[in-house]
């Protein structure tokens, strides 16, 4: 059975997890406009492989991201970027060697993990069993709702926000994009309440002041902000949603016209 034939499954839960692996496979492989786009791809990876890709896994690629203009990228991120009318041969083999190494292990967990309560439809239509129909991640429309928090409250964060106060209410969607982990679990009043108050990254940029940090838009505060996502964002989102997983229900819904269109991973560089 070939990879683009439409599948139809007495338990398709397993097969449309497999789906909707493949589907980051085939983007990895074709490569990322810009390091947002990578930090996108990664937050969609997270919920997909129901956080089972290893933590230290995140912190590495965090140091591929350097806070400021004029440090080098990391070798694996520039591996990342580029088009596949760009990509030389090595570049591909570095995004497939993370695929097999990091990336088929989380899938082999998470599928185990699944299995537990993977519903067998038995006499049931044709549509409930039609794999490429269903329309929530894994049919778990709890980890559906998790990865729309955790795609709005990263975009939000990468874009920068019109005026400080709004990280208010942004810290409380971050809570709900966590499922409820901390971002820096050794910081009391959360990651919100530190953007908010303090420069959080006044270590590393001695001259940037936290509303720049989360108001502007120039490639300074830009990459401290991307720095940021891939160190702590990231790997709360990755907790969050292992924690979730465990917990959450099936439903065979299938998609309506117009609905299920698969991200892009664009953006300028």
């Amino acid at each position: 059975m070939s990879d683009d034939e439409v599948h139809q499954s007495r338990r398709p839960a397993l097969r449309k997890l497999r789906v909707d692996v493949q589907e980051m496979r085939e983007d990895l492989e074709a490569g990322f406009a810009s390091r947002s786009a990578v930090l996108r791809w990664l937050q969609s990876l997270t919920v997909r492989t129901r956080g089972e890709i290893p933590q230290r896994r995140y912190h590495q690629i965090a140091a591929e991201f350097p806070p400021t203009p004029g440090h080098d990228t990391g070798s694996f991120l520039m591996a990342l970027l580029g088009d596949e009318t760009e990509t030389d041969h090595d570049s591909l083999d570095v995004r497939r060697y993370f695929w097999a190494w990091s990336v088929l292990p989380a899938f082999h967990r998470a599928l185990r993990e699944l299995r537990k309560d993977a519903g067998e439809y038995i006499g049931e239509s044709k549509e409930s069993q039609e794999v490429s129909q269903m329309r929530y991640i894994a049919m778990r429309p709890a980890i559906d709702e998790l990865d729309t928090d955790q795609s709005a409250v990263l975009d939000q964060f990468l874009d920068g926000f019109e005026e400080p106060a709004d990280v208010l209410g942004w810290g409380e969607r971050l809570q709900l994009a966590t499922h409820g982990e901390p971002v820096q679990p050794d910081l009391p009043g959360g990651f919100a309440t530190r953007l908010y108050t303090e420069g959080v990254i006044t270590d590393r940029l001695p001259e940037t002041s936290n509303t720049a940090l989360l108001t502007r838009d120039d490639p300074t505060h830009t990459r401290a902000r991307e720095w940021l996502a891939a160190k702590l964002l990231l790997p709360a989102f990755n907790r969050g949603v292992r924690d979730l997983a465990g917990r959450t229900a099936e439903e065979a819904d299938v998609m309506s016209s117009g609905t299920g269109a698969p991200p892009t991973w664009g953006g300028s560089a």
